[in-house]
């Protein structure tokens, strides 16, 4: 049985979603981490690896490209282990009356 993601996972307030293609204007993300949590300190991060890059948008949305499989940690969270490929990490939004705003961690 394959233990590997190959589609979509959550880890917390973060959706990772393979997708086909990277969108153009991305750039190195300057470090592993795909997000911080605000209240614990803890943060949501790509196990380094020489096959695997952390990108980001004009937005800070980001993205994981990888040649190989990889894995994403959390302090509170279990690690997931993702097949290669292409994947978005999006964060939670949630409604309230002054407007959707991102989930804090």
């Amino acid at each position: 049985m394959n233990n590997q993601v190959e589609k979509l996972a959550r880890q917390g307030d973060i959706l990772f979603l393979r997708i086909e293609a990277l969108p153009t204007g991305l750039k190195k993300a300057g470090d592993n981490i795909i997000a911080h949590g605000e209240v614990t300190g803890h943060s949501h991060r790509v196990v380094e690896d020489a096959g695997v890059a952390v990108l980001e948008d004009s937005n800070g949305e980001k993205y994981v490209t990888a040649t190989q499989d990889w894995e994403v940690v959390h302090d509170e969270h279990g690690p997931i282990k993702f097949a290669k490929g292409i994947y978005k990490a999006r964060r939670q939004r949630e409604y309230e009356p002054e407007g959707i705003r991102q989930v804090a961690d």
